[in-house]
């Protein structure tokens, strides 16, 4: 066998060297930059997030702020809304409306309950499901001018949501008043909180319009 010349041994260092180096390359220079760059990228995100939860401490205050009062508001709006709407209810609401819009009122439907607003996620502070209902009431009054808009008047004012869906009014010369019919809509947020139902204990028996009869206080609800 022939011995390898100096050149030739030459050739195969500078070959291992290049395969060397080629392999550091690919295995070894390659993977750490990739993973730098992956690293860099990491920290990017990282800084990025850092920020935003440095601005979020520096507005902490300004957040608590402003859920305290957008709490207060919420209460506010719910308290615009009783938790049930009952006939014992209704007929005091009627009795009072007569007394502040001196009108008449001879006859008077009372609706069931329809949902009109209901969300599985919503809550009140009891923990309790809230659910929002309608009740239609229909009444048949005699009222003057002046007491049908301070019946709707009374109406709007009035500390629970309630509003006017139909309105009928006829002029009667004879009696120089408007008679017709009316349905108020009732609404109210049904909650884990229950509410007293009121007694009608003041109402005459046998009276031909209860509307008009004893000496019913009406409480603010």
């Amino acid at each position: 066998m022939t011995k390898a010349t100096e050149s030739q041994k030459r050739l195969i260092v500078a070959l291992l060297m290049v395969i060397v180096m080629f392999a550091a390359y690919q295995y070894g220079y390659k993977y750490f930059v990739g993973k730098a760059e992956t690293l860099q990228t990491e920290n990017e995100e990282l800084n990025t997030r850092i920020v935003g939860l440095k601005a979020k401490i520096e507005k902490e205050k300004k957040y608590e702020l402003d859920t305290a009062a957008n709490r207060q508001i919420a209460q506010m709006v719910l308290k615009r809304f009783g938790t049930t709407v009952t006939p014992e209810k209704s007929i005091l609401f009627f009795v009072d409306l007569c007394e502040k819009a001196d009108m008449e009122i001879s006859a008077i439907s009372f609706g069931t309950p329809v949902a009109f607003f209901n969300a599985s996620h919503l809550k009140d502070e009891e923990g309790a499901l809230v659910r929002g209902n309608r009740t239609s009431l229909g009444i048949t009054y005699t009222a003057s001018y002046e007491g049908l808009k301070a019946c709707v008047e009374h109406i709007k004012q009035y500390p629970e949501r309630m509003s006017l869906s139909t309105l009928t009014a006829t002029y009667s010369a004879e009696e120089a008043a408007l008679s017709g019919t009316m349905t108020v809509e009732w609404f109210n947020l049904v909650t884990g909180e229950e509410e007293k139902i009121p007694e009608l204990e003041n109402i005459d028996l046998g009276t031909d319009n209860i509307f008009r009869s004893g000496n019913i206080p009406v409480p603010n609800y």
